[in-house]
């Protein structure tokens, strides 16, 4: 099984890469409904370029607060998430279905007052495959334990552990993850209005990566009272391709 390890941690990197802290989910000042619009750009040696349309989102707000990307024909069950709330409008549970109806898998979301504190992922049983627990400092998340289960019998110790630091405006700065021996590790600039500016990383595979390495970079063009409204997106500098650029203009009704 030795040799199956770097695809499985390949997988586990791009997963956590996919979770990683982003631009586009930290919506300020409760909008009501915004779009998004995506072009393509390039950059030149006196600065950004935009090219040619790509496509746009609207986002709306549903009953529980959340933003859901509206679709042209209704959803079919199985094409997003199915979710279920207690009294207090808290995300209690999960639910994606396969198109033949059939349950694909479930999170579970227990809370203490208003805090997230355990996470519980299923399949299409009733067995519980990872059990993930948040720990918290002035109402900020430090820490986040994942216990895997293996033959239906969850760990009695964690296998990840995730830790979280904050500069003094309470911006996440750094975000590293261990897993057994290896780790992914995440950190982020900040301009002067807590616009994320630049994303950086560095991890054990496929090579044990000790400096940090540029990701991404946002340059941010316009702003409104809450959020930014106009942004250049650099992204892949770290890979040894040619990276992408985009445009993106987002209009907010409050």
């Amino acid at each position: 099984m030795k040799f199956l390890y770097p695809f499985f941690f390949f997988v586990f990197l791009n997963v956590h890469a996919q979770n990683a802290k982003d631009v586009f989910s930290d919506i300020k000042g409760n909008p009501k409904e915004y779009k998004e619009t995506w072009y393509e750009a390039k950059k030149t040696k006196t600065g950004f370029v935009k090219g040619k349309f790509l496509y746009d989102d609207v986002y709306t707000v549903n009953d529980h607060g959340e933003f859901v990307k509206q679709s042209f024909f209704p959803l079919e069950k199985w094409e997003a998430p199915q979710n279920s709330y207690n009294k207090e409008n808290q995300k209690i549970e999960t639910i994606n279905y396969n198109e033949d109806g059939g349950i694909r898998d479930r999170t579970k979301f227990i809370y203490d007052k208003n805090k997230l504190v355990e996470e519980k992922n299923y399949g299409n049983s009733d067995t519980l495959y990872i059990n993930k627990k948040f720990e918290y400092w002035n109402n900020l998340l430090v820490k986040k334990f994942e216990f895997h289960s293996e033959n239906g019998i969850l760990s009695s110790a964690s296998n990840e552990i995730t830790t979280y630091e904050y500069d003094a405006r309470n911006n996440l700065v750094k975000e590293a993850l261990v897993y057994g021996d290896e780790y992914l590790d995440y950190a982020y600039k900040y301009n002067d209005k807590n616009f994320m500016t630049e994303v950086y990383s560095r991890s054990s595979f496929p090579v044990r990566e000790t400096e940090f390495t540029i990701n991404m970079r946002y340059t941010y063009q316009k702003f409104d009272s809450n959020n930014w409204t106009e942004m250049y997106s650099e992204d892949g500098l770290s890979s040894d391709r040619k990276p992408n650029y985009y445009f993106i203009q987002r209009e907010f009704k409050y």
